[in-house]
């Protein structure tokens, strides 16, 4: 849940859409809220925790969440205007540590405990990796094995609290891959028709090596490390690699990126009309 919104947002969210959970990590945000929901008394109200996002490739605490004093001032102020009560964090995206969701666990329970307010939510948000290289993280199950033992052994006192998360790109990475066109070979360079202003923008952006693979044509020549260049006039349009491609590749061959599922088609532009909407086929 997005703990920053508009005022707009939130009265159409609540009168239009039936919503009544809403994040947030201020009090200017909260009062928002209550006063956009015309100080409904119907409201799931989740407080964010600001923890740190050091084993993961995204780090989003510098944007929301609060915490010490503030933090336990705020959840108090909170319970006095909702129906229910909870917390929330997350703890970045990409996520390759399980020991994160201990820390911070344990951290949010320090905040509710001291705050003496009953909480009936926890959102632990998402952060669950997807794996794109030979350096796998851990499997989930160590991931889910480690958040039930910090929350039975630091939320033991509220017995009755809801476990919620957000998963996104855990579920989706690997369910489907982007085929693109090269259009020039300069030795070890590939232009190709794809880049980062149109569907790899994540994989810039996480220093992500996907798997890659030459499309519908065979070959046993050697494979040799290239890297790609995007349509645009951007020079940062650049993706290093390296990409394992046989060295016999050649200009109007067709390049299978793999595991394209997580933030591809949702983070791309028209940045010089190059992009336009993917045709995606379906295996039966």
């Amino acid at each position: 849940m997005n703990p920053i919104k508009s005022y707009s947002m939130i009265q159409k969210s609540y009168y239009e859409f039936g919503v009544r959970d809403f994040s947030f990590d201020c009090v200017d945000e909260l009062e928002k809220i209550y006063k956009a929901t015309g100080m409904a008394n119907d409201l799931n109200l989740h407080i964010r925790i600001l923890t740190h996002n050091n084993f993961s490739k995204v780090n989003l605490s510098k944007k929301f969440g609060i915490e010490g004093k503030e933090a336990i001032y705020l959840l108090r102020k909170a319970s006095e205007v909702s129906k229910n009560i909870g917390v929330s964090f997350h703890v970045g995206s990409q996520c390759l540590s399980p020991e994160a969701y201990k820390l911070a666990i344990e951290k949010v329970s320090l905040i509710v405990k001291e705050s003496g307010i009953k909480i009936k939510f926890l959102n632990i948000g998402g952060g669950f990796p997807g794996k794109y290289s030979e350096q796998d993280p851990p499997i989930l199950t160590d991931y889910f094995k480690k958040i039930h033992s910090e929350f039975k052994k630091s939320f033991n006192f509220h017995s009755d609290i809801q476990l919620f998360s957000e998963p996104g790109r855990a579920l989706v990475y690997d369910c489907m891959s982007l085929i693109v066109k090269v259009i020039l070979k300069k030795k070890n360079k590939l232009f190709i028709n794809d880049g980062i202003h149109g569907h790899l923008s994540e994989i810039k952006k996480l220093g992500l090596i996907p798997p890659t693979r030459l499309f519908r044509k065979k070959t046993n020549k050697k494979l040799i490390p290239f890297s790609f260049y995007g349509p645009t006039c951007d020079p940062n349009d650049f993706l290093k690699g390296p990409y394992f491609l046989p060295e016999t590749i050649e200009n109007n061959d067709y390049i299978e990126i793999d595991l394209m599922g997580a933030y591809t088609l949702t983070c791309s532009n028209d940045f010089n009309g190059f992009f336009s909407k993917p045709t995606i086929y379906i295996k039966e």
